[in-house]
């Protein structure tokens, strides 16, 4: 056999398989089979695998639903806490706050029964819950404490006047 032989030989043997394997393909969807995509065999092996549900969990995951974020902040200013919301994951969250600013008074409270892994689908929602209810009151918060710190300086001084005559305070100040 020569190269060329060889060659021609190997080109048919690939146009074989290739006609195979469309033959097959259209044999399989003709009979209606489907490959399932990963994430249908990922959320059916989790279904299979979750743990239960811890009560203590479902019951703070109850108490987040209803809660009402203003009403809450309103509660904990009311009596003196200051402190933003964490959750957390990898390390500690503070959704809604920007920590690069966070000033060395500000302190976190961090919501319990909070990951990045939750187990089951609870603790997941219970995770989502929780980053969302923080944004929301992180954001008041920081506001609130914006308004209350402005307060507590009062009221800023205006600019002086660069036109305005620099005797003219000390003339003023001598008038009766």
């Amino acid at each position: 056999m020569t190269p060329t032989q060889d060659l021609a030989d190997g080109a048919s043997l690939l146009r074989t398989v290739r006609v195979i394997a469309l033959a097959l393909a259209i044999a399989w969807c003709c009979a209606g089979l489907t490959v399932p995509c990963q994430a249908e065999t990922a959320a059916a092996d989790a279904d299979a695998t979750q743990p239960p549900a811890d009560p203590a969990i479902v019951a703070q995951l109850a108490q987040l639903r209803a809660a009402d974020v203003a009403a809450d902040l309103a509660a904990a200013w009311k009596a003196h806490d200051q402190r933003y919301l964490g959750v957390l994951g990898i390390g500690m969250d503070v959704p809604g706050f920007d920590q690069s600013t966070m000033r060395s008074d500000d302190e976190v409270r961090v919501i319990p029964n909070t990951s990045d892994c939750p187990r089951n689908d609870t603790e997941a929602e219970l995770d989502h819950l929780a980053r969302t209810y923080a944004r929301i009151y992180n954001t008041l918060l920081t506001k609130r404490l914006a308004a209350s710190r402005a307060q507590a300086e009062g009221p800023a001084d205006p600019p002086a006047d660069p036109h305005r005559p620099v005797f003219q305070d000390s003339l003023t100040s001598r008038m009766p």
